[in-house]
């Protein structure tokens, strides 16, 4: 497969999230995940091209927080497009990894965004632990677009 172009983000800074998202059969949405932990946007260059979503998210939940969810959504859809989750609840640093891959569907600009929350709603930190930021910001979490020739 050929590379068309390839978006990335990738931040030291600590960003905290109180959402509580039940450990259920329901898709996560933006109604109970409303912090933005990272946005990318990528303007595909044709339609049938493949978008490969790359999410790295490395942090802490408050111990005792349970599960937590790591969630895909794109531009202001309500359903998340996909997920990654994990039990946090022993308060440890830790990486929720997820990929995803699609159509681009479009040439417009589509934005995606990473939102995270706990079962318990615990303070969910990103690139640090209890709120705070943690080894100088080089820590950090990252989401990265390919775009494939379809």
């Amino acid at each position: 497969m050929k590379i068309i172009q390839i978006r990335h983000f990738q931040t030291g800074a600590v960003v905290t999230s109180n959402n509580t998202r039940a450990l259920d059969d329901n898709i996560p949405t933006t109604a109970n995940l409303t912090t933005d932990l990272m946005t990318l946007s990528i303007p595909p260059s044709h339609i049938a091209n493949k978008l490969k979503i790359d999410i790295i998210f490395t942090g802490d939940v408050a111990t005792g927080a349970g599960h937590s969810v790591l969630a895909l959504f794109q531009d202001a859809i309500a359903n998340a497009l996909a997920c990654s989750g994990m039990d946090t609840s022993d308060g440890y640093i830790k990486n929720i990894k997820l990929t995803h891959y699609m159509v681009a569907g479009t040439t417009s600009t589509t934005t995606f965004k990473v939102r995270a929350g706990s079962s318990n709603g615990g303070t969910l930190t990103m690139n640090g632990e209890g709120g705070n930021r943690k080894y100088g910001g080089v820590m950090a979490s990252s989401i990265t677009i390919t775009e494939y020739e379809g």
